[in-house]
């Protein structure tokens, strides 16, 4: 805009009418810009205000994450030492399982080696059914021998051998106890 040198001013009527024209030009600038300020100054109100807001808005946010982040890391710590102490248990009742499979193993093992030489009768055919001690085995076999030896009427060869035999095996486990 025009600037207006003092030093060349004269109080004549045209100087005068000159500078106020200059003034008047110069107020309406000022006014332009002081409405271009004030708008600029309410555009960054505004913008502060919708700033802040944002702020606000996204520190919220942020806490309300951190608060579910914290839950969760909560919940996996939780499952995690759920699952410790699954596999723990787990170790436990495998360690337990594996001693009674050697156990097992071992009476099989026993079963097999002492069992090997003698014959397994059926229950229900057995001579000495019943029977749950060394003491009332024998009175069965000396009663059973009285009345099968082949010696006897009523006495038959292939019974009195079957009876030998099974006597000979239970006889054979229970001194093994």
């Amino acid at each position: 805009m025009d600037t207006f040198n003092l030093d060349s001013f004269d109080t004549s009527e045209e100087d005068v009418k000159e500078l106020k024209l200059w003034l008047f030009r110069e107020q309406v600038r000022l006014k332009a810009e002081r409405k271009e300020l004030d708008e600029l100054y309410a555009k960054f109100m505004l913008d502060k205000e919708s700033f802040k807001k944002e702020m606000d808005d996204l520190k919220k946010k942020m806490s309300r994450d951190s608060d579910t982040l914290k839950h969760q890391q909560d919940m996996v710590d939780k499952k995690l030492l759920m699952l410790e102490n699954a596999y723990r248990q787990l170790d436990k009742d495998k360690q337990e399982f594996e001693k009674q499979k050697r156990i097992f193993e071992a009476d099989r093992e026993y079963a097999n080696n002492h069992t090997k030489n003698y014959e397994v009768f059926d229950e229900e055919f057995s001579f000495f059914q019943g029977v749950n001690s060394s003491l009332a085995l024998k009175k069965r076999y000396k009663d059973l021998i009285k009345i099968f030896h082949p010696d006897n009427m009523c006495g038959d060869k292939v019974t009195f051998q079957k009876i030998q035999k099974e006597y000979e095996c239970l006889n054979a486990l229970y001194m093994e106890k």
